[in-house]
């Protein structure tokens, strides 16, 4: 095909909240159901950029075979030295109907498919996703200060206990 040596991002995870980032990958693989993924198509290197849904409830089996059919696209109609996932947000996503805004996801791309994104962290306490360096707030906001100028151990994370 041509690709050979050639690096591209590829995250699989079985989970749809993404903790492995396969919504950020040149390919990410999201499973849906036993032997069936969803194909998400155009991140970028340095997962800056998120990827779109490409394929629903893809067979196992199927993955190649509709892969295949890109890769040999790309190997012939990429730039010098352009990356698959820059490749496909040029060149894929343009042919692609776009999806109604029915989830979160979705909207996302809608609104905001020109943003570029920070890198983000998962929070340990929460779960949620933070910039990488925010150590505070889950949303990026400094936790609230007590008196003494120092954050307050009570942040984004946990919510004041109702007064009794």
């Amino acid at each position: 095909m041509g690709l050979g040596g050639q690096e591209i991002t590829i995250r699989m995870t079985g989970c749809p909240n993404g903790c492995v980032r396969p919504y950020m990958a040149e390919i990410g693989f999201v499973g849906k159901a036993p032997g069936r993924y969803q194909v998400w198509l155009g991140g970028n290197e340095a997962s800056t950029r998120l990827n779109r849904l490409y394929r629903d409830m893809v067979k196992d089996p199927d993955i190649i075979t509709e892969l295949r059919p890109l890769f040999a696209r790309y190997a012939q109609e990429r730039l010098a030295d352009e990356r698959f996932g820059d490749w496909v947000a040029r060149v894929v996503w343009p042919e692609q109907p776009r999806r109604p805004p029915t989830d979160r996801l979705a909207v996302a791309e809608t609104e905001h498919s020109d943003l570029q994104f920070e890198p983000r962290i998962p929070c340990m306490l929460s779960g949620q996703s933070r910039p990488e360096g925010d150590h505070v707030g889950g949303t990026g906001a400094a936790a609230p200060a007590t008196a003494h100028g120092r954050p307050s151990r009570r942040s984004a994370h946990r919510p004041a206990r109702p007064a009794r």
